[in-house]
């Protein structure tokens, strides 16, 4: 029996207290007794005021109208109070100190009512004391309902008023007034246990809102935040560019938004597995984080893959964004320590300002992109801000992606054809195709121009697909020992339905598969390296050759260019300008040339201009070459005409033809 009487206390409590140290259940129970005190304090005062009027006629004014008018004036400044009440702004201690005060205050008020009830009881004739004892029985019901989400103060009102009737009226004289007190007694209990029904509910109810509310708060912080970086996402980001956007178009606030690209990221996911590359950007995160947290203002957000965003409020003047933006390269070029390995990459930034009178958040981060687009171009590892002269150039590519979405697109493009020459036999041995582009709106526009806005528009396969039909019907024209060596952009490569249009294109054309030789770039490898591998092995299983062309500017690791079907690599041409000069480029130039042949890989020098570079390439033993020494890309009629002149395929009688 000892040992019970703790738990039915602490059952005793858990019926009538609320958890102290949950905040919600606080905030709940107040927003209710918000709306139900002023309640309460009405009834309580009506019945008061209806009591008194009854008795003022035999009973003191001391009695029947200053209590009440204090009362009033009381449960008006308390009703006031509760109506302003924002329980939602409320912290822990100060909800707990309001529900404590419920409590502490439903002790006096229950003592002052009844104390009152009991003083009046004692005038009138028999009516009026019912009128009293009904008043009482009243009190104790209306305060029941109105005090139901906090039980404890229900119970205090409960025991002091009911308890006080009972004892009163229960040893009476008056079996009215005994069989009333009973009769209330078994009505509060049964209200009591329906009130503890109800709270119960209600604590369930408090508790799902709490549960689905951090549930969706957990939704949210998902939906909105890169669980790599713990950077905000993509999602997060553009959401926050347009309130921002808004914001300034409704003040003088000035904002900016701006794209990071990481310069190198790419081979060392490939080279050391997705595994390093997460491990890389987790620690770019936190770099720019830590920048963020030193520059008021700033915002950065992982928007996927290797990129990111930022949005820079008050960004101050183009100067100031470039200083941002100096930071972040800055940063990023220290070197990364990643699973015990040193490695290094560079960011390219771009950053427009945004302009309340003519952009929207879309536009902002268009200029940003193509601020980012422009620097990635010509000077990687800088930041780039979005100017007028950008905005000229950017209104350029806008009118040449539109002419390359135009349907006369197959009748502008044409293919050009570059000799490649076999320097040991002094023999032609096969021609590259290039693209040029007559359009009729915008006249001859360079490939150097026109290719990359293909490859970011989508449009670069409908080139592959015109210059390969156009090429491979110039090629019937051709001796048949004469080879043809066609472009694969990194879109192409990683393009399967293209590929396999490729395949089958060259596999029910006339022209031999042998005399077929694609020529695939070192970036265009750095993407899904595994499945390119096993694209290019088709072809080279049809019988198509497969260059690595502008070797020695990229990425390539030793292994994967062990790996892939590769039948020759192509020297780039910045390596063999003022080869007779440049020492450093003659040193590159031999230890690309001794690397082709330990793999067993065949090699082209391009670029070649001067009788001066050629001697020197003929010492390292150089095969092939090609380039303006020989023959300027020329259309398919010059090269006709070139080849009639020279049955033999003689290289230097191509020279001076040209």
């Amino acid at each position: 029996m000892a040992r019970a009487k703790p738990i039915t206390t602490q059952k005793l409590k858990s019926w009538f207290l609320a958890g102290d140290k949950d905040l919600a259940m606080l905030r709940a129970q107040l927003t209710v007794l918000s709306g139900q005190l002023p309640l309460m304090y009405g009834i309580l005062l009506i019945s008061s005021w209806v009591l008194a009027s009854t008795h003022m006629s035999i009973a003191p004014d001391w009695l029947t109208l200053y209590p009440p008018a204090i009362a009033t004036v009381i449960a008006v400044l308390r009703s006031i109070d509760w109506l302003r009440l924002d329980p939602a702004s409320l912290s822990k201690q100060q909800a707990l100190t309001r529900v404590r005060g419920v409590i502490k205050l439903s002790v006096i008020i229950s003592i002052a009512f009844t104390s009152w009830s009991l003083m009046l009881f004692k005038y009138g004739h028999a009516l009026d004391k019912v009128h009293v004892s009904f008043y009482m029985a009243v009190t104790v019901i209306s305060c029941i309902f109105c005090l139901g989400s906090l039980p404890l103060a229900a119970l205090i009102v409960t025991l002091v008023v009911n308890g006080t009737f009972v004892c009163f009226f229960l040893f009476s004289d008056t079996t009215f007034f005994q069989a009333a007190a009973v009769n209330v007694t078994l009505v509060c209990i049964g209200m009591m246990f329906v009130m503890r029904q109800s709270y119960c509910h209600f604590c369930h109810m408090v508790e799902e809102q709490a549960r689905s509310k951090q549930l969706i708060e957990v939704n949210e912080r998902l939906a909105n935040r890169d669980s790599l970086t713990d950077l905000p996402n993509r999602r997060a980001f553009y959401n926050a560019l347009e309130r921002q956007c808004m914001e300034a178009c409704q003040s003088e606030k000035t904002i900016a938004a701006g794209a990071i690209d990481l310069d190198g990221f790419k081979p060392i996911n490939d080279m050391y597995g997705h595994m390093v590359g997460d491990l890389l950007l987790k620690q770019v995160g936190q770099r720019l984080q830590t920048l963020a947290d030193h520059i008021p203002g700033v915002a950065f957000f992982r928007v996927g893959g290797d990129e990111f965003s930022l949005i820079v409020s008050d960004s101050g003047s183009n100067e100031d964004c470039r200083l941002i933006g100096e930071q972040i390269c800055e940063v990023m070029h220290r070197p990364f320590d990643v699973d015990d390995s040193e490695v290094s990459i560079s960011a390219t930034v771009g950053i427009a300002q945004f302009d309340p009178e003519k952009d929207s958040f879309q536009d902002v981060m268009e200029k940003a992109d193509f601020a980012l687009y422009r620097g990635k171009r010509t000077e990687r590892g800088t930041c780039t801000i979005f100017s007028e002269h950008l905005h000229c150039e950017q209104r350029r590519v806008v009118q040449v992606q539109h002419a390359l979405k135009s349907g006369a697109l197959p009748d502008e493009i044409a293919p050009v054809f570059q000799p490649i020459v076999d320097i040991v036999h002094d023999r032609i041995i096969a021609v590259e195709a290039l693209a040029r582009w007559n359009c009729a709106s915008l006249g001859n526009v360079a490939p150097s121009e026109f290719i990359p806005i293909a490859e970011t528009s989508g449009c670069v396969a409908d080139i592959t697909k015109i210059m390969l039909e156009k090429s491979l019907a110039a090629a019937r024209d051709w001796p048949s020992a004469l080879q043809l060596s066609i472009n694969l952009s990194a879109m192409d490569v990683s393009n399967e339905e293209l590929l396999m249009w490729i395949y089958q294109r060259i596999a029910s054309s006339d022209i031999a598969p042998t005399r077929i030789n694609l020529e695939v770039t070192e970036t265009a490898l750095g993407a899904e390296s595994s499945k390119v591998e096993q694209h290019l092995r088709l072809f080279r299983h049809l019988g198509c050759g497969v260059s690595l062309d502008d070797f020695g500017v990229g990425h390539s690791s030793l292994s994967r260019l062990h790996h892939l079907p590769l039948t020759k690599i192509k020297i780039d041409k910045s390596f063999v300008t003022d080869l007779h000069r440049e020492a450093r480029n003659f040193k590159i130039v031999k230890s690309l040339l001794t690397l082709a042949r330990d793999i067993e890989l065949d090699c082209i020098v391009e670029g070649v201009e001067t009788e001066q570079e050629l001697t020197l390439l003929r010492e390292l033993q150089v095969k092939m070459v090609q380039g303006y020494y020989y023959s300027k890309p020329v259309t398919q009629e010059h090269l006709i005409e070139l080849l009639s002149q020279n049955d033999d395929l003689s290289a230097e009688g191509i020279r001076q033809s040209a």
